[in-house]
Parts: C-alpha cells; sequence; structure tokens
C-alpha cells in the first residue's frame, strides 16, 4: 500500500470514528506536546526533528540517544493542546523565542522601557499560538490567531502580529470590525488562542521570560533525525 494510500485510509478511520484526533496513529502530527517529559523523543509515535526511534538499518540502537530538552521551551507552560508543530517542535521553540525577543526590542525601541506584565503575557499566548496552531488533524488545523489574543498585544504593546512575524496576516485582529459583536465572535473561532485551547501562562513562563534564552540554546542542540515527516505536516517557516 503507498504512503498516500495510507495516509488518506488513516484519515478516513478518524473521520469516521468522529475522533478530534488521532494522536495514537503513527504518521501524525497533529498531536500534544509532552515539554516535561525527558524521553519524548522516544515516543512510538514521535515523527520530525528530534526524534529518536530505533533505525533497523544501522548498527546503532538510536533509541539509546538521549533526547533533546525541550522542557526549557518558552511555549511549555502555555501550549496544551494538539498541534502540528509535534513534528517540528525544535525549531518552533527557537522560532517562538527568538520572535518573542524580537517584539520586546521593538516595544523598548518605541517606548524606551521595557514591557509591562500585561504585555508579556499578551505577547507569550500570540507567539505560542502562531508557532503552535491548534489542529483537529493533519488536515484540518487553524493557524490564524484569535481576535482577543492579538487585540491584547495591540493594546497592551502596541504592536501588530507584523511588527515581528513573518507572516503577519496570520492574526484576526485587522480583519474584524470592532464595532459589530458577530465579527469578535467569528474572529475568536476556528483559530489558535480562544478561550478553549488557551489557558493563562504559568508563574513558571513568566519568571523564566529573562533567562529562557540562554537556558534553551545551551540544553537543546539539534540531533539526527531518523524520520521524515509526512508531506502534509506543517512545518514553522518563523
Amino acid at each position: 500500500m503507498s504512503r498516500m494510500v495510507q495516509v488518506v485510509a488513516l484519515f478516513g478511520l478518524c473521520v469516521g470514528w468522529f475522533s478530534p484526533r488521532c494522536a495514537w496513529a503513527q504518521g501524525v502530527c497533529c498531536n500534544s506536546i509532552s515539554f516535561n517529559d525527558p524521553d519524548w523523543c522516544h515516543a512510538g509515535n514521535c515523527l520530525g526533528e528530534g526524534c529518536q526511534l530505533d533505525n533497523p538499518n544501522t548498527q546503532e540502537d538510536e533509541s539509546l540517544r538521549q533526547c533533546s530538552d525541550i522542557s526549557q521551551c518558552f511555549c511549555g507552560g502555555i501550549v496544551t493542546w494538539t498541534t502540528k508543530s509535534f513534528c517540528t517542535v525544535l525549531k518552533s521553540c527557537d522560532n517562538a523565542q527568538l520572535d518573542f525577543e524580537q517584539a520586546r526590542t521593538r516595544i523598548r525601541e518605541k517606548t524606551t522601557a521595557n514591557p509591562s506584565e500585561e504585555c508579556v503575557n499578551a505577547l507569550a499566548r500570540v507567539v505560542c499560538a502562531y508557532h503552535f496552531p491548534y489542529c483537529i488533524n493533519d488536515v484540518q488545523s487553524y493557524d490564524q490567531v484569535c481576535f482577543d489574543s492579538c487585540n491584547a498585544v495591540n493594546q497592551s504593546c502596541g504592536l501588530l502580529l507584523s511588527d515581528f512575524a513573518a507572516v503577519g496576516s496570520r492574526c484576526n485582529l485587522l480583519l474584524v470590525d470592532q464595532t459589530n459583536p458577530a465579527q469578535i465572535l467569528r474572529g475568536n473561532e476556528r483559530c489558535t488562542a480562544s478561550a478553549h485551547t488557551l489557558r493563562p501562562p504559568s508563574l513558571l513562563v513568566l519568571l523564566a521570560v529573562a533567562t529562557v534564552s540562554s537556558a534553551w540554546h545551551a540544553g537543546a542542540a539539534l540531533l539526527p533525525v531518523r524520520r521524515t515527516v509526512t508531506a502534509h505536516a506543517w512545518l514553522d517557516v518563523g
């Protein structure tokens, strides 16, 4: 059976069983990420960069390699939803940290002051929603960041997503007439960082903001990739 036929059959089973996701199945990138699991790269359903499953075609047992430490990932205390960044977790963590730092630099340039706690909270939510978009399965994901989260960054930080992210259009803020309650409601549907997919940043995240960059880069060197991410997988482009 070809790879394409396998993917189509798997998706058909997921839809047929009304499962919101098929996290148990190999070959599926839409999954939750266990940021605090030191053995995450050895999970049977691990795909993409950093994963260490034994390759039967080599003499080495790759499953004995140590996993990259993702416990210091900037978004580790925020992302609790399923995301296709499961297959790009190392790159997504790096990109989220870089965008957050770039946003803070923009704020200091505009105001000559450090961002407020309210702004830091809002930025963390949007940056993590942007790099870890919510998904239902490998086909259906919500790359847009919800209106409320984008609006919070605009109100508390004076920034738009386009000020620090590569694809600034992935924010529902400018697509919504803020005088129209129905549009605001739609701006918080079918997106990431709505009330049902996002919880406030933990105290750990807020305390780690100043130091997480050095810790992450010191402890999360990329490891060789054993498997190839499926063609339909989410790829974090920054």
